[in-house]
């Protein structure tokens, strides 16, 4: 007896994911919370983090659409990792919707591939007092379809 059995299934590898960070702020046990403009948290957990089982290499817990942990996306080296860290303990008051990080994940090797930090000076003694307030909850904005009601009317009367 003989079964074939077809499996499509869709490659997204080629395409990469990019990370508009929003929101960041040092998390607990040594970890930093990053804020997608989605509102999906994810986060960025350095090398050697014993409350990650001693990872071997720096990651950002990717959260997808659905609010799922689906991946680990790897940094290149934790130098990195740390000095990211470093920048939004200093200046995560400031980081927001118009100065937010932009980070590029590489689906095919499961890494970072770009990271643009934010213009912001984590040295300055100068600043806007709005960043010293509390940040507006992320809102999600969904189009929905304009519905014509005229033609409902016009069907519901003939």
């Amino acid at each position: 007896m003989l079964f074939a059995l077809e499996i499509i299934k869709p490659d997204y590898s080629h395409k990469s994911l990019t990370l508009k960070i929003i929101r960041a702020c040092p998390g607990s046990l040594g970890t930093y919370t990053l804020i997608n403009h989605n509102s999906r948290e994810m986060s960025l957990v350095c090398a050697g983090n014993r409350f990650y089982g001693e990872n071997p290499k720096p990651v950002i817990e990717y959260r997808n659409f659905y609010n799922e942990r689906v991946a680990d996306f790897t940094l290149a080296d934790n130098k990195v990792c740390f000095e990211m860290g470093k920048f939004i303990e200093a200046g995560h008051m400031a980081i927001d919707e118009e100065t937010p990080f932009i980070i590029t994940l590489d689906r095919k090797n499961m890494s970072v591939s770009k990271i643009v930090y934010p213009k912001i000076d984590v040295l300055s003694d100068t600043g806007d007092m709005k960043d010293l307030l509390p940040k507006e909850n992320i809102t999600i904005k969904i189009e929905e379809p304009k519905i014509n009601t005229q033609k409902k009317i016009k069907k519901e009367l003939n």
